[in-house]
């Protein structure tokens, strides 16, 4: 579990560079910052529920936010562009 929020703190930095390399735009900044915001909270509170039930049923909601957060990042990278 620890991993899964340090792989979270992370990634932060990385989706939030293309806009600091000039790749992307305001509008893109901040649908990555909102969105990976919640990333890092969902796997904060998978770090440290300690009910193993409840658990599992954070760990699949984060895994479906992960194919979620993938198709929203890059959908905003292509939104930024035409805009």
């Amino acid at each position: 579990k620890f991993n899964i929020f340090i792989y979270a703190l992370m990634l932060f930095p990385i989706v939030v560079s293309p806009y600091l390399l000039n790749f992307s735009g305001l509008v893109y900044l901040i649908a990555a910052v909102i969105f990976s915001s919640y990333y890092i909270f969902i796997s904060y509170k998978l770090l440290k529920e300690k009910d193993l039930i409840i658990e599992k049923k954070i760990a699949t909601k984060l895994f479906g936010y992960s194919i979620f957060y993938l198709f929203i990042i890059f959908t905003f990278i292509l939104f930024d562009k035409i805009i």
